[in-house]
């Protein structure tokens, strides 16, 4: 699954901030604790930053129970 690549200041800028009306951006780490926000985010982004943010295949983090 292909998810857009944040630097630490992008995912700052971003938490908070709405990607539309009621829904917040969710920047996540990935395995490489890589931040990172969704396909879905950066389509309904507003700003051409986000929508040129670099794609990267996303790796979940291992949960160990």
């Amino acid at each position: 699954m292909k998810v857009a690549k944040l630097n630490v200041k992008q995912k700052d800028i971003l938490i908070g901030q709405e990607v539309e009306s009621g829904v917040k951006f969710n920047p996540i780490q990935d395995s490489s604790n890589v931040w990172v926000i969704s396909l879905e985010e950066v389509e309904k982004a507003n700003s051409e930053w986000v929508k040129g943010l670099p794609l990267i295949n996303y790796k979940p983090k291992k949960v160990f129970i």
